[in-house]
């Protein structure tokens, strides 16, 4: 009995602090040595250059505010549906970029926004953005 005792006494075991230091010092050394790259030095993006001259005219954007009891407004103007259909058809004729800041109040329903987005559409205007008062 006292042999076996022995025996499992004797048996090596593993020292975990040497390795616990090597697994540092390497830690310590790749966070020195490796050397990020710089990744906006080497982006290669290409903008475009800023015009000489301001634009002579400014255009503003088209409102259009559709209130509570589904009222359409153009630039704070009172427009029927019709009106509006003629309008924006103009608006197109002229400038088919043009912006469009289309203004729905929460109460408003649902359908007059789509016929008015339709609309927008089929007259070829597709510059809206779509903001709820």
């Amino acid at each position: 009995m006292k042999r076996q005792n022995r025996r499992e006494q004797d048996s090596p075991g593993i020292e975990m602090t040497p390795m616990i230091d090597v697994v540092f010092q390497l830690l310590i050394f790749f966070i020195f040595a490796i050397q990020p790259m710089d990744i906006l030095g080497h982006l290669d993006a290409m903008r475009p250059m800023p015009p000489d001259e301001p634009p002579d005219i400014v255009v503003e954007p088209l409102t259009i505010l559709i209130d509570s009891r589904d009222r359409i407004f153009v630039n704070d103007r009172h427009r029927s549906f019709a009106q509006l259909n003629h309008f924006l058809g103009k608006m197109a004729s002229l400038d088919a970029d043009q912006h469009i800041v289309l203004t729905c109040d929460r109460q408003s329903r649902h359908g007059q926004l789509m016929r008015v987005l339709d609309t927008c559409a089929e007259v070829g205007l597709g510059q809206i953005n779509i903001t709820t008062m």
